[in-house]
């Protein structure tokens, strides 16, 4: 998707307005679906300490390793 700039709020063009209500509904779905596959992210409290940076990235891929394993089981 191409990045668009404008120079004044004037010149962007208005959201597209579904009349359908199948459709809306359709969308808000698709919508859900999406931000329910994406979180929510448990995230440690407190700060973490890594001797290195490798060590951090190792732990991080862990995570999401295991994220991922939990959101297939779902």
């Amino acid at each position: 998707m191409p990045l668009e700039r404008f120079r004044h709020i004037k010149e962007v063009p208005s959201p597209e307005h579904v009349e359908d209500i199948e459709e809306r509904a359709r969308r808000i779905e698709a919508l859900w679906q999406s931000a329910r596959l994406r979180g929510p992210v448990e995230i440690q409290r407190g700060v973490q300490r890594f001797r290195t940076l490798e060590e951090a990235q190792q732990e991080r891929e862990l995570r999401t390793q295991e994220r991922m394993r939990r959101l297939r089981n779902q």
